[in-house]
């Protein structure tokens, strides 16, 4: 949805071990987003291979998954279709955001000014179609379909303790902003939730169809066309994408295959013992 509704939704904080022998959903493109931002040198700059090539993406999701999978983790990333037409405009603007941050990065740097530099740096992660293919070939090479406190947000309970409806709270992000549309200015999530709860929806506010905003979220355009299928992991052709195509320490990579087998030899033996 893109909405920034902290002010009014508490997340729920829980232990990793919780989510043991579950299948998780993983939002590729934020994962993969956060990762580009995280993972840089001191001065902001990107992790990069000898050819120049950025490769925290490939990085941060080789050693994250392992991770989720010795906690007993099933991940499902799940990466973006084709955006809806309403959501080029904000494209558009962070395209241009990220642009003027590269200005700010640079002059920064110049400045010796570090921690605004990697501060900056961070502003101007861009996901490209080969990073999105990089890592589609990695997360299948490890049989994957598709130290922080985790938190988690029910739907159920969200719209309970708010006291509104789902369509309300579609309608709170179309006043405070979503993916696909600006907000009301001077709007935040405190008083987006009075407006609903009033039943005194601005719609002359807005100077597009509020309804095709609800729709994207109410009757979203979905595919069934998918095959959530964990496989063997290729070793042969890890090792191929992050040393012999992106420069990776072969023994950092050889030490995270050690943990990756582990997890999956433990893993078919509680399987065998399921049937003593």
């Amino acid at each position: 949805m893109g909405v920034d509704l902290r002010d009014i939704v508490t997340a729920k904080t829980i232990e990793i071990s919780e989510l043991r022998n579950k299948l998780i959903a993983i939002d590729a493109f934020n994962a993969i987003y956060q990762f580009l931002s995280a993972l840089r040198q001191s001065d902001g700059t990107s992790l990069k291979d000898s050819h120049d090539n950025i490769t925290s993406h490939l990085s941060g999701l080789f050693y994250r998954t392992i991770r989720q999978m010795k906690f007993g983790i099933k991940p499902i990333y799940v990466f973006d279709g084709k955006p809806v037409d309403l959501k080029f405009k904000t494209l558009e603007k962070r395209s241009s955001a990220k642009e003027a941050a590269k200005e700010k990065w640079s002059k920064a740097i110049d400045e010796g000014n570090l921690e605004d530099a990697r501060k900056f740096a961070k502003r101007t992660s861009t996901l490209t179609g080969e990073m999105v293919g990089e890592s589609k070939n990695l997360l299948t090479a490890m049989g994957i379909p598709g130290d922080r406190e985790l938190e988690m947000l029910n739907l159920a309970d969200v719209l309970k303790n708010l006291g509104i409806s789902r369509e309300q709270l579609i309608d709170i992000g179309i006043l405070v902003g979503t993916d696909f549309n600006d907000g009301v200015k001077g709007v935040g999530p405190k008083t987006a939730l009075k407006i609903v709860k009033s039943g005194k929806f601005p719609t002359e506010k807005f100077n597009f169809d509020v309804e095709d905003i609800r729709k994207i979220f109410t009757n979203p355009n979905v595919s069934d066309e998918y095959n959530i299928e964990f496989k063997e992991y290729n070793e042969d052709e890890i090792f191929k994408i992050l040393c012999d195509e992106h420069d990776f320490s072969r023994e950092r990579v050889k030490n995270g295959m050690d943990e990756l087998r582990k997890v999956k030899e433990e893993s078919m033996q509680k399987g065998l013992n399921a049937w003593f």
